[in-house]
C-alpha cells in the first residue's frame, strides 16, 4: 500500500488536465474488467450436466488415451 499512497501524493501535484486523464484511464479499464467479469459470469455454468460423466474425470480420460 506505500506505494498507491506515493501515487496519490504525486497526482496531488499534477495539473487538472493530467488528473483528468488519469481519471478517464483508470475509468475505462475498470470498466472493461467489470464487463469481462459480467460476461464470463453470464456463461458460467451454462455446460452443467453436459456430460453424463464428471468433466475432470472426462478430461483424465482423454489424457490418458492420448498418451496411448
Amino acid at each position: 500500500m506505500p506505494k498507491v499512497k506515493e501515487l496519490i501524493e504525486d497526482i496531488d501535484y499534477l495539473s487538472t488536465a493530467d488528473k483528468h486523464y488519469i481519471y478517464n484511464k483508470l475509468k475505462k479499464d475498470i470498466l472493461r474488467d467489470i464487463d469481462i467479469t459480467l460476461a464470463l459470469d453470464k456463461y458460467r455454468g451454462i455446460a452443467k450436466n453436459v456430460w453424463d460423466k464428471d468433466a475432470q474425470k472426462h478430461i483424465n480420460e482423454l489424457r490418458e488415451n492420448d498418451r496411448v
